[in-house]
């Protein structure tokens, strides 16, 4: 069963990776900004498994991502490990219920993975980090963080579920 449930998952987050890689994910612009879908996930994950396991999982986007931009294999790897790490660590004094802690915990992630992946991607020049900071952190990081309640919600519903399997 765990098998399949792991199969289940990163389909889910092939899925998602494809999604926002196509030209009609643009449409879901906010002023400019789209949410990073394949973040929110993970926050998510980091929260029900932890920070080892997250860890890889971002390890694993950032270097899929890296291999979707065509440059150095690594900069996003490790900005996504490090996401995972946080969520794994962060996750574990959330209350994961609340719809302000979701929000407030995956802006926090979002606002820190964002930034990073800024300053590799302008090689730290701080007049190019000042012009794209609002609307590639920080509302980029706002629209993630408002999406992702239903991640959690569905990931609450499959532990629960899991812990009653298991309780028969």
């Amino acid at each position: 069963m765990n098998a399949l449930r792991s199969l289940v998952f990163l389909f889910v987050l092939y899925l998602v990776l494809v999604v926002e890689t196509q030209p009609q994910f643009r449409a879901l612009a906010l002023w400019g900004a789209t949410p990073d879908l394949a973040l929110a996930l993970l926050c998510i994950y980091g929260v029900e498994r932890g920070a080892a396991r997250a860890c890889a999982l971002g390890f694993l986007i950032g270097l899929i991502r890296d291999a979707a931009v065509g440059g150095a294999l690594g900069p996003l790897a490790g900005i996504g490990a490090l996401g995972g790490y946080l969520a794994g660590k962060l996750g574990v004094r959330i209350y994961k219920r609340q719809i302000s802690t979701q929000f407030l915990f995956t802006a926090l992630i979002a606002l820190t993975v964002h930034f990073l992946a800024l300053l590799f991607d302008t090689g730290g020049e701080a007049g190019q980090i000042v012009r794209a900071l609002p609307l590639g952190v920080g509302l980029r990081a706002a629209y993630t963080a408002a999406v992702a309640p239903p991640f959690f919600w569905l990931g609450i519903l499959s532990l629960e579920r899991k812990r009653r399997l298991h309780a028969r």
